[in-house]
């Protein structure tokens, strides 16, 4: 009966590969990428009002989801909680803008636009805050 070496079998995992190995390649990435993509997304839902940073941040989301798969080499819950936030703020940063330009090329809007800042300049020259307050309710009525 020949003498068993464990020394050769230390570490390793069922399908033979060093387990220790694998433990500390895992320690060594980073899940940075996908956090960055999951506030960027969060930011850009947040931003659509200002519908070009919400495009910016939804797009640089969608670039961190994706450098986060290459880095850890499948997609963890946080980059994928970015991927989805970064689609919605895409989406309604879209559609902001869609209507920011809709309301942009509306002459009527335009005039009506024009005639309030004209209200509010005379309303500042005249007696301040109160009297801009008083202007904003008159136009309103």
């Amino acid at each position: 009966m020949s003498e068993f070496d464990s020394s050769k079998f230390e570490g390793l995992g069922n399908d033979g590969t060093d387990v220790y190995k694998t433990v500390v390649e895992d320690k060594n990435k980073t899940r940075a990428w996908s956090v960055a993509a999951l506030v960027l997304g969060i930011v850009s839902i947040f931003c659509c009002c200002l519908w070009y940073f919400g495009l910016v941040a939804g797009i640089l989301a969608i670039l961190f989801t994706i450098i986060s798969r290459k880095t850890l080499g499948y997609f963890d819950g946080l980059s994928i909680g970015g991927l989805i936030t970064a689609i919605f703020g895409i989406i309604f940063s879209g559609l902001m803008g869609i209507g920011n330009l809709m309301l942009i090329t509306n002459p009527e809007f335009m005039a009506t636009y024009e005639e309030f800042m004209k209200e509010y300049e005379k309303a500042l020259e005249a007696g301040g805050e109160s009297s801009v307050f008083s202007s904003v309710i008159g136009l309103l009525k």
